[in-house]
């Protein structure tokens, strides 16, 4: 994993899909109810990671990515 990630474990999701709003597709293609969740204000990356079973590496892979790419106004 990248050390310099601009989206890292212990951000709050909330934090990450208001900073970076095209990253909704990521938690949206796991089937993640954490868009427009009010418990995104209190869980991490990294907790959030944990609950789907998802590979914390992968989603944060999937998540940088998003916010290297150009923002085209939709998330």
């Amino acid at each position: 994993m990248n050390e310099e990630l601009l989206i890292r474990p212990e951000m709050l999701v909330d934090e990450v899909t208001r900073r970076y709003p095209q990253t909704a597709n990521v938690f949206v293609q796991h089937t993640m109810a954490c868009v427009g969740c009010t418990l995104g204000m209190f869980h991490t990356v990294e907790e959030v990671a944990k609950v789907y079973r998802i590979e914390l590496n992968t989603l944060l892979d999937q998540l940088n990515a998003q916010i290297v790419t150009p923002y085209e106004g939709k998330p």
